[in-house]
């Protein structure tokens, strides 16, 4: 990677603003590229790729990238779309998106916990097994959430899902969003019987963590509405 002062691109290949999730201080999670960030005089410098491209995300992309920091960036081209991210030849940072944060964060992973309770109760309830059922649907933290879930779990499709949800809300409780919202989106699968269930997940995700960034809804899934961040 290298920096520039000038702009990258021509007038059509220049312009494609997208989103970018990074590490704290605007390092990026993979390359360790520390990104030079907006001032008073604008944007922050272009970013050009010399042995590898720069990618970023659309707003229906969210949910496949998260990390602590989440950034309005600028992609020059030429720009090529991809089906979970955008790559470009040279980017640069235009805002930093204030309202995601390390809370949010949490409430993201917080938020799939508690779905994926939800349909861990409902397939308990199916198989006639109430009390484990009503057992997870008392619990109020995560920490609860886990161990109760951990005992439920077993063979049956409702235990099988349990188990999903014990892993779920311990990645949520220890702050590992990304790795709670991988898993709530593997338990779509069983819960929903279809391997198409992984990306509709993925994309009601991407549409809560747009909502609470205060971003625009995505293209699609935007129908989804945000899950409580409490039982």
């Amino acid at each position: 990677m290298r920096f520039a002062t000038g702009a990258q691109g021509t007038s059509s290949e220049a312009g494609r603003h997208a989103w970018k999730f990074l590490a704290p201080g605007a390092v990026a999670p993979f390359a360790g590229t520390r990104w030079p960030t907006p001032s008073a005089a604008g944007p922050g410098a272009w970013v050009v790729g010399e042995t590898e491209d720069i990618y970023a995300c659309r707003t229906e992309d969210l949910s496949w990238w998260v990390d602590c920091e989440l950034w309005e960036v600028e992609l020059a081209g030429p720009v090529e779309e991809f089906p979970t991210q955008l790559r470009g030849r040279a980017g640069r940072l235009l805002a930093h998106v204030a309202a995601w944060d390390g809370a949010a964060l949490y409430a993201y992973g917080e938020a799939c916990a508690w779905r994926a309770r939800e349909w861990a109760v409902e397939a308990l309830v199916s198989e006639q097994l109430g009390r484990e059922a009503e057992v997870l649907r008392q619990c109020q933290t995560l920490d609860e959430l886990t161990s109760r879930a951990r005992a439920a779990e077993g063979l049956s499709r409702g235990r099988n899902l349990a188990g999903f949800l014990a892993d779920t809300a311990a990645r949520a409780s220890q702050g590992k969003a990304a790795l709670a919202a991988c898993n709530a989106a593997s338990a779509a699968i069983l819960y929903r019987g279809s391997p198409e269930a992984f990306e509709a997940e993925r994309r009601w995700q991407a549409a809560w963590i747009a909502k609470r960034a205060q971003l625009p809804a995505p293209a699609e899934g935007s129908d989804a509405a945000a899950a409580p961040l409490r039982p």
